[in-house]
């Protein structure tokens, strides 16, 4: 299905720094794009990811949800949310999801310490010296694509 929209978001390219698609090189969506606008961007600077909410955007499901669909057919996709809950069930198979949560207290906690996440069925724990850290000096590289 392909949707057509006004362009309403910036592209930018440079290598993925988080989550499990590190260091491969990545087209960053921020806000509405096309279906049409990401592909040829995508293919015309060789990148194999696309990385939606970039840069802190929420991503718009009632216009982006086909189009992430039909990218994550082709190109490996991440789509990044403060609320996994507003993830439609459709694209939760077929795409990375980053959920990112903001919250200074991590600081108060010395690198040996655990992080522990609780659910009703289970815990995840996870020593905070033993997740990914980038101090924001690293996005430096990334370049602006949008025409």
């Amino acid at each position: 299905m392909l949707v057509r929209m006004e362009r309403m978001g910036r592209l930018f390219k440079g290598r993925e720094l988080e989550g499990r698609y590190q260091e491969v090189p990545t087209l960053f969506v921020e806000g509405n794009e096309s279906y049409d606008k990401i592909v040829d961007t995508a293919k015309e600077h060789n990148l194999g990811h696309v990385y939606f909410g970039a840069n802190k955007t929420e991503v718009d499901w009632i216009n982006m949800l086909p189009i992430i669909i039909d990218v994550s057919e082709t190109y490996l996709v991440t789509v990044e949310t403060t609320d996994p809950k507003t993830v439609p069930q459709e694209v939760k198979g077929c795409v990375h999801i980053i959920w990112r949560i903001e919250n200074q207290d991590m600081e108060l906690l010395k690198d040996e310490d655990t992080i522990k996440i609780e659910t009703k069925e289970y815990v995840r724990c996870i020593p905070k010296f033993q997740m990914y850290k980038n101090d924001f000096t690293r996005y430096k590289d990334d370049e602006d694509i949008s025409d």
